[in-house]
């Protein structure tokens, strides 16, 4: 999405040393496709890292069924947190367009940049942090009660000749 979407456009604000002269409407939509594929992109590594935690540590009511469910439940909340920080500056929350300086980014509204950052990057942040320490210890628990600190001995010894023959 973001090749076909956000790519050309960013060619051609770079071709134009980043002045927009495209108009305000294409200027919302880039933008706005730009945030969302981003944002969708952080929350499908926080799906991601969800699924592999209820994997490791509910493998037994983890089933099929419920891992479908689940998964559809979490991609269709990614595109919505994604979609409502994307979309907000479209309502009316700060301005991502200026005719007279042929500026085009990101809404500079101090409230709109809390709100995306915490809610693109710290909060899905926090999320994978927490979930991949909690594999970990799960991983480590698993490790720890199979492991021991002793060698143990093969039960049988095999012995391997090799016999060389060498043409004449």
């Amino acid at each position: 999405m973001v090749a076909a979407l956000v790519m050309p456009l960013s060619l051609v604000h770079e071709l134009n040393n980043r002045h927009w002269r495209l108009g305000r409407v294409l200027c919302h939509i880039w933008i706005s496709f730009d945030v969302l594929c981003c944002t969708a992109s952080i929350w499908n590594v926080t799906a991601i890292a969800l699924d592999r935690y209820w994997s490791i540590t509910r493998h037994l009511e983890y089933t099929l069924k419920t891992r479908k469910r689940i998964s559809n439940f979490m991609i269709l909340l990614t595109w919505l947190l994604s979609a409502v920080i994307s979309l907000s500056p479209l309502f009316g929350w700060g301005e991502t367009y200026s005719e007279i300086t042929e500026k085009c980014q990101v809404s500079q509204e101090p409230s709109y940049t809390i709100f995306s950052t915490f809610g693109a990057f710290y909060l899905p942040l926090c999320v994978v942090l927490f979930v991949y320490w909690k594999i970990y210890k799960a991983a480590k628990f698993r490790i720890g009660s199979k492991k021991t600190n002793t060698i143990t001995p093969m039960p049988e010894v095999i012995e391997v000749r090799f016999i060389f023959m060498i043409p004449y």
